[in-house]
């Protein structure tokens, strides 16, 4: 089920949901840096943003799509604000396809997200990344799901499901040499804030890169 998001007047649906349901199939080149969309011609790719030299900022062409991921890699000069911006549309779109995920109990649609969000480095043999993310969500998707009632995580989901970009709150930030992170929140309507929802994305330089890779992402 594709969860769209509301930005700006304008609505987004995963890139990859609506290609797959399309008869296309979606990859991610990591030679061009580009999400490649095939269908029965040539593929067409989607770039992900462009450093402007100009101001040494990692800045975006246009809104991402919802569902499409996190920014994956970072430049080694990237500007933590414009990648704050850009990661918090995504933000909204993983909180609620985790959200649904609490609901149901099913992770594929939260594990497609997350391999859309995190590449793992060339000749990289110590990262952990996306199965280390997967198994973690998965444990603590478990453990709420079974000290809640069914009903209470049906409106949690529900809740989360109305929030909007304009909820989006950013919490902490940290850049340093070798490591980089962002967080969001959100704030559920009827619910107290203890049962805020949280996601952190920590970002990392892997040994002889210069790139930030995204390599966890936490729900609180």
């Amino acid at each position: 089920m594709m969860y769209p998001l509301v930005y700006e007047g304008h609505s987004y649906v995963s890139a990859r949901a609506l290609a797959e349901a399309l008869g296309a199939t979606v990859k991610w080149n990591n030679d061009t840096q580009t999400v490649e969309v095939t269908t029965s011609g040539a593929p067409a790719t989607a770039g992900m943003p462009d450093k402007d030299n100009s101001t040494g900022t990692t800045t975006p062409a246009a809104p991402a799509a919802a569902g499409s991921g996190f920014l994956a890699k970072l430049a080694a000069d990237f500007t933590m604000e414009t990648a704050q911006n850009t990661n918090k549309q995504q933000a909204l779109a993983f909180m609620t396809i985790y959200a649904n995920a609490l609901k149901t109990g099913q992770t594929a649609e939260l594990d497609a997200f997350l391999d859309a969000s995190m590449l793992t480095p060339p000749d990289d043999q110590y990262w952990t990344g996306v199965e280390d993310t997967k198994e973690s969500l998965r444990k603590k998707i478990s453990g709420d799901r079974a000290a809640n009632k069914q009903e209470i995580l049906d409106d949690y989901a529900a809740a989360v499901s109305k929030m909007t970009v304009s909820n989006v709150e950013s919490g902490s930030t940290y850049k340093s040499d070798l490591t980089a992170n962002m967080q969001y929140y959100v704030r559920p309507e009827g619910f107290d804030a203890f049962s805020s929802l949280s996601v952190s994305l920590h970002y990392s330089v892997p040994y002889k890169h210069t790139e930030y890779y995204l390599e966890n992402i936490f729900v609180q």
